[in-house]
């Protein structure tokens, strides 16, 4: 799961557009969406167990800081 986030980091920041730089915002937020769902459906087992090990646990690990930034300054819409 680590691995694939940071796959998933890695595309956000260097990949092609619209998951990287050079779309339009709206694109780029779309095209977020719909890999962070794809990352969420392919690992669903793991996400739910992380979820329910520490209320909120989820919230304050590194990946999700990343994806909150990401959202709020880069695809602005």
């Amino acid at each position: 799961m680590d691995q694939r986030e940071r796959e998933l980091q890695e595309a956000v920041v260097f990949g092609a557009p619209p998951l990287g730089p050079g779309a339009p915002a709206r694109e780029r937020a779309r095209a977020f969406f719909d890999a962070y769902l794809t990352y969420l459906a392919d690992h669903l087992d793991l996400v739910g167990l992380s979820e329910t090990a520490s209320p909120g646990a989820r919230f304050r690990v590194g990946a999700y800081v990343f994806w909150h930034r990401h959202l709020a300054v880069s695809c602005r819409v």
